[in-house]
């Protein structure tokens, strides 16, 4: 259920607001320390709140009751950051940068290198960018995150698509090259740092995101090596290792490129374990051209979409694409989506499919 504000017979301003159950003493301490408010805020018993997560807020104006929303949200944001971050948003690495990171690690350890071993690689399975790390603390929530996931896919309206991917050189997370936490490679491609960084600012305006992760300050990067790993098989933040030598052979190393059109809300199993992610939500992301040849394909032509998002090219083609009869609108996307018409890569030849005097329908 969504927050919602109503009006009352005695003229009170009333809003409902979900709050997870996880920040109940939350709400119940800023209650008390606002005895004397203005607001009234309503609090149900806990063993109701477990079942309806939603608190109350009166008073006689709008802007007074907004207010003590916005302090309560500050204060759910400072608990929140308290809690393990168990989901993080980004995309996940496949292709040519999983296989030139399987050969990474065999050249790694052929190397035999004193205190490098197999424990400390990431599953090449696994390898994936964060853009960001939320806390997801109920169902609504989690609900709520893959809403704001798929919101995201309007962000790529300026960018080509797909994303090409480039991964080469290594950098580290750590106090010097002798004491590394993780070991990291690089990431090159401009549209998908853009990307990350709106969808990074979404996700901290809804509140559900880690500030840490600050919009016009994403450095992507993929994770390696995890000196986490390397006491045994027992996870510890303070683990490191001695990543000079590998730094000084491979430093430069490149991991190739992959095309990427998705991105992905993940949920984290186990910190204690390589593979410790599985796939939550999954957003397509496509260029607004992209979308409208495929949505063309299948319903036909919309009159309410908005033109002013589509390429000149594909503008041109939507004012004349009602008169075509359904089967020569059907091989017209054919045509369009084999010569690459989308992303404006080849000119194709519409006119046959315009010369409508053979047809009898």
């Amino acid at each position: 259920m969504e927050n919602s504000t109503r009006k009352l017979s005695n003229g009170l301003i009333e809003l409902k607001i979900h709050v997870a159950a996880a920040f109940f003493k939350t709400v119940t301490d800023f209650k008390r320390l606002r005895a004397h408010s203005s607001c009234e805020i309503h609090v149900p018993p806990r063993a109701v709140f477990n079942q309806e997560p939603y608190i109350r807020i009166k008073g006689k104006t709008s802007d007074v009751v907004n207010e003590v929303k916005r302090q309560i949200d500050f204060e759910i944001l400072n608990a929140r950051r308290t809690l393990k971050s168990d989901y993080f948003y980004g995309v996940v690495l496949c292709g040519e940068i999983r296989e030139k990171f399987v050969t990474f690690r065999r050249e790694v350890l052929a190397a035999q290198i004193p205190g490098i071993g197999e424990d400390l690689f990431r599953s090449d399975t696994h390898l994936h960018i964060s853009f960001g790390i939320c806390v997801l603390a109920d169902e609504i929530e989690k609900q709520k995150a893959i809403t704001l996931l798929q919101s995201c896919g309007e962000f790529v309206r300026d960018m080509k698509m797909p994303f090409k991917i480039h991964a080469k050189g290594l950098s580290f997370k750590g106090d010097s090259p002798s004491a590394v936490r993780t070991l990291r490679a690089g990431i090159d491609c401009p549209d998908l740092v853009k990307f990350a960084d709106r969808c990074t600012k979404r996700f901290n305006d809804s509140g559900l995101g880690n500030p840490r992760f600050s919009s016009n300050q994403v450095t992507l990067h993929v994770g390696l090596m995890d000196g986490g790993h390397s006491d045994g098989g027992r996870w510890s933040f303070t683990n490191t290792f001695d990543a000079r030598e590998i730094l000084r052979r491979w430093g430069d190393y490149d991991f190739g490129t992959m095309d990427c059109s998705e991105a992905k809300l993940c949920v984290i199993i186990s910190s204690t374990s390589k593979e410790y992610y599985k796939v939550y939500s999954t957003v397509q992301l496509a260029t607004c051209d992209t979308c409208f040849i495929k949505w063309l394909f299948l319903f036909g032509v919309n009159s309410e979409i908005d033109l002013g998002l589509l390429s000149r090219k594909l503008r041109e083609l939507f004012l004349s694409a009602a008169q075509l009869p359904r089967h020569r609108m059907i091989a017209l996307v054919v045509s369009l989506i084999e010569s690459k018409y989308v992303n404006g890569e080849n000119d194709l030849n519409l006119t046959p499919f315009y010369d409508t005097s053979s047809d009898n329908c």
